[in-house]
């Protein structure tokens, strides 16, 4: 559990400290984790009904990150390529 709680707190920690140019030195696969992590504990607060400066922040960085994955999606080339086996 503890593993689990430092590895959010150190997303959530490296997201305030970047800027949106700073994302776009990251890999894809790495801001996917990102806003998987970031969504899960906005998702928490949501629940428990913890609307503070975090979650604030939280909301954000999922912006950022959502704008930043967009805007990779017209650009980058697909990760691998599926080949046809059919014909």
């Amino acid at each position: 559990m503890q593993r689990y709680v430092f590895g959010l707190k150190f997303a959530r920690n490296l997201a305030q400290s970047l800027l949106m140019e700073d994302f776009q030195g990251l890999d894809t696969h790495v801001l996917l984790e990102m806003l998987a992590k970031h969504t899960e504990e906005y998702t928490r607060m949501l629940y428990n009904h913890d609307k503070g400066e975090a979650f604030d922040s939280c909301k954000k960085t999922i912006f950022l990150l959502q704008t930043e994955i967009n805007s990779r999606s017209s650009t980058e080339p697909p990760a691998f390529d599926i080949e046809d086996t059919t014909a």
